[in-house]
Formats: structure tokens, sequence, C-alpha cells
């Protein structure tokens, strides 16, 4: 009897793990200013096999035809921040470009400034552009794009390292594996950063005059 009933409350138990944990998951549905682009973000809890305890999926949509669709847009194990921590708030700040972030008012002075240039023979169904605390969704870019950025500052009183990510798709289908930079600042005397993100067919370049790349 008590072992009938102690696996009963263990699966009881399981069960009310797993939904309470679902009943958590970060969920995005948002459409641009004008409806022609729609990202949905979900998250779920990861397969078996997986690596990650946590994936988040991106959809996007065009004039309601599937754009692109990641099943990995980002993952986590369940000891650094989820998706909902990092990015309770998103603001459209232009008709094909998603800010995802915490605070949603640049500072008045001195914002980092992140220049993208697609040099690319095919156009790009997505780029994101990912900071210690924001992302960036460049959407739609045609060969021969650039796009300047305002982001939050990276860098601080006693901060001298800032982290600068990507990953995207072309609309082939093609993928942008994702990859990163860490930089350290020259001199704490510069009030505001430069980076350039330089899109090739078959590369993805980031540079900075103002801070060094770490390797």
């Amino acid at each position: 009897m008590y072992k009938k009933y102690k696996q009963s409350f263990v699966v009881f138990l399981f069960l009310f793990l797993v939904a309470n944990c679902q009943a958590h998951l970060f969920s995005l549905a948002t459409s641009s200013p004008r409806d022609i682009y729609t990202v949905k973000l979900a998250e779920r809890t990861g397969l078996p096999g997986e690596q990650h305890r946590y994936v988040t999926e991106l959809t996007l949509f065009k004039s309601g035809y599937l754009l692109a669709q990641e099943r990995f847009f980002s993952a986590h194990n369940g000891f650094e921040k989820r998706d909902g921590e990092r990015f309770p708030r998103h603001k459209w700040l232009s008709e094909n470009l998603l800010w995802l972030g915490q605070k949603d008012i640049l500072p008045a002075l001195n914002p980092d400034m992140i220049t993208v240039d697609i040099r690319t023979s095919t156009p790009l169904s997505y780029f994101m552009i990912n900071g210690k605390n924001e992302v960036f969704l460049l959407l739609d870019l045609q060969s021969s794009t650039k796009v300047e950025l305002q982001a939050y500052p990276q860098f601080g009183e006693n901060v001298e390292f800032s982290w600068l990510g990507y990953a995207g798709r072309f609309i082939n289908g093609t993928g942008i594996v994702s990859g990163g930079k860490n930089f350290r600042i020259r001199t704490k005397d510069i009030e505001q950063v430069h980076y350039q993100i330089t899109v090739k067919d078959d590369s993805v370049v980031i540079r900075s005059k103002d801070a060094n790349v770490l390797e």
C-alpha cells in the first residue's frame, strides 16, 4: 500500500513540476507597425537527447507567409537568465527592426554605435545581433544594405569588457552560423564605442576602432 502511494506521489510531483515549468515558459508574438512582419518566440523545455534544459524557437512571417524558422534561436541550462528575464521588453525601432531588452529608453548620452554592413550576393531573411542585455532582430535585408544601431553601453566605470554575438539566415534557407567576439576597451577615456559588423557570403567580421578583440 505504501509503495503504491509513494509511486503515485512521485508521478503527481513529476506532473506538477512539468505543468509549473510549462506555465512559466517565455513566449512573444508581435507584429511590425504596418503589420508586414510578425515575430514569434516560444520557449520550450529541452527534448530527450538535447543538451539544453530550455530552448527558444523563432518563427518569422512576412505578409502572412513564412520567412524563416529557427528551432534553436537560443538555449539555456537553467543556471543563467532565461529569455523571459533577459528580454522582458520589446520595441519595433522600424518596420523591419525589432529590439528585445530590459530598458526601452537609451541613455541620453553616448550609446554604443553599431554599423551593420551587408555585403552578400543573396538577401537575408534575418540577421540577429546579441549584446549582453539586448538583441536586435533585423528582418528581410537586401544585399548592399547598411544599418546604424544605437545600443546600451556595455563598458562602465568598473567594466572594461564587452560582447557582441550574431546569427542569421539567408533567404534561400542557408544559415549563418552563430558566433561573436569579446572586446576590451583600449582606454577608459573613450566616451562612445563604435562597432562595425560586416556580413559576407561566407563570413561575418566584427571590428571596433575603440576596443581590442580578445581571441
